[in-house]
């Protein structure tokens, strides 16, 4: 607290009366000052970070459809502001490798100026002297390893404006090349410019849309919008979750130690087939102590993937890599019974999705195919004896 404030607080007549008392009371109000602004932003950060779960589970059902509604046009919002970032990334990149370009062009001009400028040189000389004037030298040989000696030289100076030719003219095509390079680059760059304009324009719109939504509202604004602030800020943190979980999972099952039955094997007329229940699925995950608990749950062709604690629900499929992950490819979810977009999905798992490794089980057999079944996974094993 400053002097000034200090001053208004006691009043300016009455400083001089209690400058002996400064100190005494200076201290206790800068730490009451101190504490009511601590107190203050630690019930802020309350507010958002450890009520707003309670908050959302208490909103009614036609509050929900609101927020959902602003929860879907903020998710729009937060995938243009990325592909912005990206396209103006990218013309960056372009930019750099343009001046790369037109340096290299500007080098290049240079050296086809300089040997064409040597050949002219050469070409001049040569019309000066005349076809007679070779012969005479040839013909002025006073011997036959003089004559030879004159005939090297003549036939290294054709060769010589041969080779120098040919330099200039492959100087020539990287030109043009480069110059056709350098032209496609430029309306590269022209494109992503103009696709960067559309995405600016398509983010104001939707700003727009979700401020005259929110101003619709009236006195329930500052309601929906902390709420609608909240769960923008958790879905960051989702985000961190997810990508944490993606490196967690690749080696989850190599990590356990499987139960012998873990693993149902059937003899069909298409091969061996590897059949594991949901129930052993969410056992293995369960005892990874960095998974927050996680439930599968195996449907007809989907697989949902929940997430309790966190009110995550995605739905997706299996889908096999390599021969021997099992990817989850997540289609679509919802977080507090709220859509998630496809691209917020996609930006969870824009490093890798969820994928578990069962190269332990299978050995040096590979899976073919892969059937979702009501609680069960099945995978047509490829036998490699």
């Amino acid at each position: 607290m400053s002097n000034i404030l200090i001053k208004d607080y006691l009043g300016v007549k009455y400083m001089g009366k209690f400058m002996g008392k400064k100190k005494i009371i200076v201290l206790p109000l800068i730490v009451l000052f101190l504490l009511v602004s601590f107190s203050s932003s630690m019930k802020a950060e309350e507010d958002t970070i450890e009520d707003v779960e309670e908050k959302l589970m208490d909103i009614s059902e036609e509050e929900r459809i609101i927020l959902e509604e602003l929860f879907i046009i903020a998710q729009d919002i937060e995938e243009l502001e990325r592909q912005r970032n990206r396209i103006a990334q990218e013309i960056e990149a372009m930019k750099v490798d343009i001046e790369n370009l037109e340096e290299l062009i500007q080098r290049e001009t240079l050296n086809y100026e300089e040997k064409l400028n040597i050949l002219e040189q050469f070409l001049v000389s040569y019309q000066r002297m005349g076809p007679s004037s070779f012969i005479d030298i040839i013909l002025s040989a006073d011997s036959i390893t003089n004559l030879l000696e004159r005939i090297n030289i003549l036939r290294y100076l054709a060769k010589n404006s041969a080779e120098l030719l040919k330099s200039i003219e492959e100087i020539r095509d990287k030109l043009v090349a480069e110059k056709e390079n350098l032209n496609e680059k430029l309306a590269a760059l022209s494109k992503r410019e103009e696709e960067l304009k559309e995405t600016i324009l398509k983010e104001e719109e939707k700003k727009a849309q979700l401020e005259e939504r929110l101003a619709s509202l009236e006195e329930d604004r500052e309601y929906f919008q902390e709420r609608l602030n909240a769960m923008m800020a958790m879905i960051d943190e989702l985000a961190e979750l997810l990508k944490f979980l993606s490196q967690e999972f690749v080696n989850i099952i190599e990590s356990e130690n499987l139960p012998e039955d873990a693993v149902e094997y059937l003899i069909s007329r298409d091969g061996i087939i590897g059949k594991i229940s949901q129930d052993v699925f969410n056992d293995v995950i369960s005892k990874h102590p960095n998974i927050p608990e996680t439930l599968f749950r195996f449907y007809p062709e989907r697989v949902e993937m929940e997430i309790g604690e966190k009110n995550l629900l995605l739905v997706g499929t299996f889908v096999i890599i390599d021969g021997h992950l099992i990817e989850f490819q997540v289609k679509e979810g919802v977080f507090y019974d709220m859509v998630l977009t496809k691209e917020t999905i996609d930006e969870f798992f824009r490093e890798g999705n969820l994928s578990l490794d069962l190269k332990s089980i299978l050995g040096n057999n590979s899976i073919k195919k892969i059937l979702i079944i009501e609680e069960h996974v099945q995978m047509l094993i490829e036998l490699n004896i």
